[in-house]
């Protein structure tokens, strides 16, 4: 494993940042162009501070075109697939932690609604557990307590998405896999 140094663009003001990258990919990532940090705008909306690695291709006219680190170690370019970095941390660009897939097999981060769990809504006296998978609702059942409808939504999730399923009890994922 190498790091490779990332250049500040000239509107950020932090500090250099450094992008992981196994010892096969870092002389052909190297040579290809100078790479630039930069900040995820979504996760910024969600509070957190996440960057990535970027190389800068083009400046003619009013548009930049700009080429991720991540797609460029995998050689995708086709833009229905998707890169996800297993770990989170998308400066990480080792193949072990990429996964390439369709946008419909990421599961979507939203925020947790009023009864303060993922998939679950009230109905009537009773609350229902739903999931949203490539565009269709998916339907868990009815229960008589939110906890049991989050816990439901959770086992669709982890049956769906594997280990990049969003949980509404993740520490139990956790105690699972420790027995």
């Amino acid at each position: 494993m190498k790091k490779i140094m990332l250049y500040q663009m000239a509107s950020m003001g932090k500090p250099t940042k450094y992008a992981l990258l196994d010892d096969d990919d870092f002389d052909r990532v190297y040579e290809f162009a100078t790479w630039y940090v930069h900040r995820d705008k979504k996760a910024a909306k969600r509070g957190e501070e996440k960057y990535y690695a970027v190389a800068r291709l083009k400046s003619g006219g009013h548009k930049r075109i700009f080429q991720k680190m991540n797609r460029f170690v995998l050689g995708i370019g086709d833009p229905t697939k998707k890169v996800i970095h297993l770990n989170g941390d998308k400066l990480d660009c080792r193949k072990e932690n990429l996964k390439v897939c369709l946008a419909g097999c990421i599961p979507r981060r939203r925020r947790k609604n009023k009864t303060g769990y993922r998939g679950v809504e009230i109905n009537g006296n009773k609350w229902r557990a739903r999931l949203l998978h490539e565009g269709k609702r998916c339907y868990l059942g009815t229960f008589y307590n939110k906890q049991d409808a989050a816990r439901a939504y959770d086992a669709k999730a982890l049956e769906i998405y594997g280990r990049l399923a969003i949980l509404n009890f993740p520490e139990e994922r956790i105690r699972r896999h420790e027995k």
